[in-house]
């Protein structure tokens, strides 16, 4: 069994600007980014491990998740059974305010538009609710799923979600039930799922090394997306810009593909493997697992890496 240890970095894009564009980027409305992330080198903000006072082991951040106004990150701890929240300030402060430990093994995580927040199981055929006000995030309810669900989103009404299992892409109520159930071909293990604007989803493959754009109300495939360099693609997520950053896993590289169809490596790792991916107004999140060790090694003697610099990425 291998056990991994996670860092959470924050990448600055907006303060790579020269004073012109800098001036000029401040009519620009929130939400919009405000960087070329096809030009630009991203600038290290801070890093963090994120740890709860609660913690019985080194967090493990899978997804990430953040709320509109950027001041909040949800983290899904799969080595504690967690959902975190940390708030971030523009100094480069974050901190632990709230978590919430759950029983099964997690993997997504999804903001609802009403402000609840649903989170899937890796291994058992669960999906949990909770409650995000403020710093403060709480157990509401799980329910029972009809199949093993990996990928979640927030579904085309407030009412459902859109899940992905092994070869479907299903539109299901908050306890369970099955609206529409849409075969797709092209899935053999899909993972993690993300909003792409309009009626669109962006579900991201392990298995198949691609990211698929379906269209979640009929369940087409309109697009498919792949990279040499892109390996066990994990998390994705878009911009307002339409930009899609993909946490790599395997290549241990962060990847952004821009609308016109343009790939580029942003951050490559050396002894780290890039997890979950996340965007606010200016700043790109992406959690990267420390050097994997097995559980027969001394343990007295493990070595991690505690701390981050730009070195480790070039």
């Amino acid at each position: 069994m291998l056990m991994t240890s996670a860092v959470l970095v924050v990448l600055q894009l907006a303060a790579l600007l020269d004073a012109s564009a800098i001036r000029s980027a401040q009519s620009v409305s929130a939400g919009a980014m405000t960087f070329d992330p096809m030009t630009s080198t991203p600038g290290h903000v801070f890093s963090t491990r994120g740890r709860a006072d609660s913690d019985r082991k080194e967090p493990d951040y899978i997804a990430i998740a953040s709320t509109p106004d950027g001041n909040h990150l949800l983290l899904v701890d799969d080595a504690n059974r967690k959902v975190k929240v940390m708030a971030v300030t523009s100094s480069g402060v974050a901190r632990v305010t709230s978590d919430v430990r759950l029983s099964k093994e997690l993997w997504d995580i999804a903001l609802l538009p009403d402000g609840m927040v649903a989170v899937t199981c890796s291994q058992e055929q669960f999906i949990y609710l909770l409650r995000l006000q403020g710093d403060v995030i709480e157990y509401t309810s799980r329910f029972r799923t009809e199949k093993k669900y990996h990928g979640v989103a927030a579904g085309l009404d407030n009412d459902t979600l859109l899940v992905t299992s092994r070869d479907y892409l299903d539109v299901i109520t908050r306890d369970g039930r099955v609206v529409e159930s849409f075969f797709v071909s092209q899935f053999r293990r899909p993972d993690y799922m993300c909003l792409s604007g309009g009626n669109d989803v962006i579900v991201s493959d392990w298995a198949t090394q691609e990211l698929y754009r379906i269209n979640a109300s009929t369940g087409q495939v309109t697009e498919t997306m792949s990279h040499p360099d892109m390996e066990t693609p994990h998390q994705a997520v878009v911009d307002k810009g339409g930009n899609l950053y993909v946490a790599s896993r395997g290549s241990k590289r962060l990847m952004v593909l821009s609308p016109a169809g343009e790939w580029r490596t942003l951050l490559q790792g050396k002894r780290k493997m890039p997890t979950g991916v996340s965007v606010t107004t200016d700043d790109v999140i992406v959690s990267w697992a420390d050097v994997q060790i097995t559980e027969d090694m001394d343990m007295k003697s493990w070595s991690i890496v505690r701390g981050y610099s730009m070195s480790d990425f070039n």
